[in-house]
């Protein structure tokens, strides 16, 4: 990600335009996200309404799901979060402390500010868990290729955003924009569309993974009434693959890509 920014931060308007969603989600940390308001401060301004609305868009996208999809808690939710934080901030605290040190007084070395963003977004995610942070993360969209089924902790979605090796890619396509965040470790990726027209009426986008040391595999389908101004889809089992497509193809889909639309690397 910090690639991308460097070259948003010397005039391409398209980088800067992807990195909107992740900017949105809070998926940058804060040298990122200062890194981008740089660029939006000398981007002209017809680029920065436009990044402002995308921004806009995927918040209220959010929001809005969020109302839709209310409902009461279980009685215990909130106390069953908190212990599970409590519990791993005090094993943040002993892993901090470390074996006991030679001679009084002796602190552990200070814990970098990354390190610390870190363990709190991996804390929040584990805490939140579940429904609750497939809501948050990826709001009205649909979940491609869900094998994680009866598995314990975070959705695959939380472990994307939450990963030290998360990483964004983006492209033009549709009238819009794609952006794929993704991490090796959570071998997963969240597709985010911005302003992506539908496909035409009789056909569908098919999106695959690519690989050199694999045939291309199709991961989900969307038809024109599954593509919106804000469209989202999680990607699991990326393994190896290096490269995300999308391809306009019939109804039910092909045996590989007959007419790719947009390629996205996952390097």
């Amino acid at each position: 990600m910090t690639e991308q920014i460097r070259t948003a931060g010397h005039g391409s308007d398209d980088e800067l335009l992807g990195l909107a969603a992740a900017y949105a989600l809070d998926a940058v940390d804060d040298a990122e996200r200062r890194a981008i308001d740089s660029a939006m401060d000398v981007a002209h301004q017809g680029v920065r309404d436009e990044f402002l609305r995308r921004v806009r868009d995927h918040r209220e996208a959010l929001a809005d799901y969020a109302h839709t999809t209310e409902q009461h808690p279980p009685a215990d939710l909130f106390g069953g979060i908190m212990a599970r934080i409590d519990a791993d901030a005090e094993a943040d605290r002993s892993a901090k402390a470390g074996p006991a040190q030679a001679g009084p007084g002796a602190l552990p070395a200070p814990a970098s500010l990354d390190e610390r963003r870190l363990r709190r977004r991996r804390r929040w995610a584990r805490g939140l868990g579940g429904a609750a942070a497939a809501a948050i993360l990826v709001a009205g969209g649909v979940v491609i290729g869900d094998r994680i089924g009866g598995t314990e902790g975070p959705p695959p979605a939380a472990q994307v955003f939450a990963a030290s090796d998360v990483r964004t890619g983006a492209v033009d396509v549709g009238g819009g924009t794609a952006t794929v965040v993704y991490s090796r470790d959570a071998n997963a990726a969240v597709l985010l569309m911005d302003g992506v027209a539908p496909p035409q009426p009789d056909t569908v986008y098919q999106l695959w993974l690519l690989g050199s040391d694999h045939p291309p595999t199709s991961v989900g389908m969307m038809g024109p009434a599954q593509v919106t101004p804000s469209t989202r889809a999680v990607v699991q089992d990326i393994d190896s693959s290096t490269t995300f497509g999308i391809s306009v193809e019939p109804p039910g889909g092909s045996p590989a890509p007959t007419n790719v639309l947009a390629t996205i690397n996952l390097t």
